[in-house]
């Protein structure tokens, strides 16, 4: 079941041929009136021959139109359908970057043992300072760098990546610490 309030991933997005087709148009406008299909191509990752097939296809659906050799203009129709494509995409990443990568916190925890990126470690207090523990804790957390813990009186502070709680079901974040107040 789709929820309607949730952002669906645009059309541009369907497939890497929607969006070499959203991109072609995208550099021709950025480098038009004279742009080869090489510069494209090179542009955008894909082979020259490719570039030939979508712009044969934006022209045949009139976003596109060859002005002779090598010379290529986005239309008023092309230019629409890419101001359509890009509000489209525009709305998605909002709702990623203020749903999904808004609901990252990263905070800074003492090692209390070596442990390396992207392990998952504990976390507790003691004294009022944080502590990442390799061992488990309260809360969880992944390190987002490197750290070894040093036997002297000031251990190695890194920082930690941890999550807010989300309480929608359809979140793909299932945090498993208590949110802070």
């Amino acid at each position: 079941m789709t929820d309607p309030g949730r952002a669906t991933p645009p059309e541009v997005l369907d497939s890497k041929r929607d969006a070499t087709r959203y991109q072609v148009p995208v550099e021709i406008a950025a480098r038009q009136p004279a742009v080869s299909q090489t510069e494209i191509a090179d542009a955008i990752g894909v082979t020259s021959q490719a570039v030939s097939d979508y712009v044969r296809d934006l022209v045949d659906h009139g976003y596109v139109e060859k002005e002779g050799r090598g010379r290529y203009g986005v239309t008023k129709e092309g230019v629409d359908w890419l101001i359509s494509r890009t509000d489209s995409l525009e709305t998605y990443l909002d709702r990623v970057i203020s749903d999904l990568l808004g609901s990252v916190d990263i905070d800074t925890a003492i090692a209390m043992d070596d442990v390396s990126e992207g392990s998952d470690v504990g976390l507790l207090m003691r004294d009022g300072v944080l502590h990442a523990n390799p061992a488990g804790g309260t809360a969880t957390a992944v390190t987002v760098t490197t750290a070894s813990a040093k036997p002297s009186a000031s251990p190695t502070s890194k920082a930690w990546s941890t999550r807010k709680p989300d309480t929608s079901p359809s979140s793909p974040f299932r945090p498993s610490r208590t949110p802070r107040r």
